[in-house]
């Protein structure tokens, strides 16, 4: 029903974030401020593009696009293609293409790509990631780009090479 649906929203809505200050109001990213209002000022401010429900928006901004230097080591997101990370060698709208791309066929020990990019995986051996790309790889209907941490880094390139 609609009632336990937004029950559970709710429970959602109101989950705790290691690190980040709680007020009255809830958790927050920064002072006071909780972490809806925080959203809701990126989200007018044109630095996320993605609506409330997960629907994508418009293109990145040119702003969001400079945060993204090339060269760096991000994780992608695609409707179609899944999950990979690689160095960033261009960034058009939703398409991003990497350099020596590896493909999170699945993984263990992080709960999610927010994770696995900042913290990395706990569990190398758990997750299966293919052999990189030799060169270039084109990725489509990118909806999310994550930079990946030196740390998490360390991490990913320890997950051995994944073969059927």
């Amino acid at each position: 029903t609609a009632t336990n649906t937004q029950q559970e929203w709710a429970s959602v809505v109101s989950v705790e974030i290691p690190g980040a200050p709680v007020t009255a109001a809830g958790p927050s990213v920064s002072g006071d401020a909780p972490i809806a209002d925080h959203l809701a000022r990126s989200r007018a401010a044109g630095r996320l593009d993605h609506d409330r429900d997960g629907h994508a928006g418009q293109p990145s901004t040119a702003a969001e696009e400079d945060e993204m230097k090339i060269g760096q080591v991000v994780m992608v997101r695609s409707s179609d293609a899944g999950v990979l990370f690689g160095e960033l060698v261009a960034r058009d709208g939703s398409e991003v293409t990497l350099r020596h791309a590896r493909k999170c066929w699945f993984w263990s020990g992080a709960a999610t790509i927010s994770e696995l990019a900042t913290r990395g995986t706990s569990k190398p051996s758990g997750c299966k990631f293919p052999m990189p790309t030799s060169g270039e790889h084109i990725v489509l209907g990118v909806c999310e780009v994550i930079e990946v941490t030196p740390e998490a880094l360390k991490t990913l390139e320890a997950v051995p090479v994944w073969t059927a």
